[in-house]
């Protein structure tokens, strides 16, 4: 195993033969990440990869996200990785397909940089 621990999906903690899905699943944890402006349980890593080897993470898809995302993230996120969606599904998604997602994402990197640099300034 390589990598920082949130990214780690159930599977792999579990020491189980893996395989494509491990890296939807770390995907949808960059998702996470980007709508928290933290990974998953950032007060421990120890913390997130229990629980994503026991129930999962959907419990941190914000509410804010609209239903598309949440369903996007969530068919990610799925314990079982012979049930988790695949690459090919995902482009098919409707949040994937939605005009003008890009302005979305370009806001969320705008907040979380914006918020970084003023943290390193000590603003």
């Amino acid at each position: 195993m390589m990598g920082s621990p949130y990214w780690v999906p159930p599977e792999m903690i579990r020491n189980h033969i893996h395989s494509f899905p491990v890296d939807i699943w770390s995907f949808a944890v960059c998702i996470l990440e980007l709508f928290l402006s933290n990974p998953p349980h950032p007060e421990s890593p120890v913390k997130c990869m229990l629980m994503a080897a026991t129930r999962g993470l959907k419990d941190q898809i914000p509410e804010t996200a609209t239903t598309d995302a949440k369903e996007f993230i969530s068919s990610c996120l799925t314990v079982d990785p012979d049930q988790r969606a695949t690459a090919e599904q995902l482009l098919k998604h409707n949040w994937v397909l939605q005009q003008n997602l890009e302005e979305g994402i370009e806001e969320i990197l705008y907040q979380i940089f914006l918020s970084n640099s003023l943290s390193v300034l000590g603003l």
